[in-house]
């Protein structure tokens, strides 16, 4: 399990450049840290960090949904990959 959460870290560092491509990893490292706090937390904790950490995925599949919608409002020659990802 800490090695998906140091690939996924490492990811996050690796395409900092690529908005779209962090976000998704940040997902993903999100998922990674709930379980593996549901497997050391007693389960009184869990509902509480269940809402936190769906939050914050919630969060952040909107801003990669506004960065696409965006990026699509605005005709840029910078902004084609972006659309190449939806």
């Amino acid at each position: 399990m800490t090695l998906i959460m140091l690939l996924s870290l490492l990811s996050l560092f690796w395409w900092r450049n690529s908005v779209i491509t962090m976000l998704l990893c940040l997902e993903a490292t999100l998922i990674v840290v709930y379980l593996m706090s549901s497997l050391s937390f007693n389960s009184s904790l869990l509902f509480t960090l269940l809402t936190f950490l769906s939050i914050m995925v919630i969060g952040s599949s909107l801003g990669l949904s506004m960065l696409v919608t965006i990026s699509r409002s605005h005709l840029n020659v910078l902004t084609s990959p972006i659309w190449l990802m939806n």
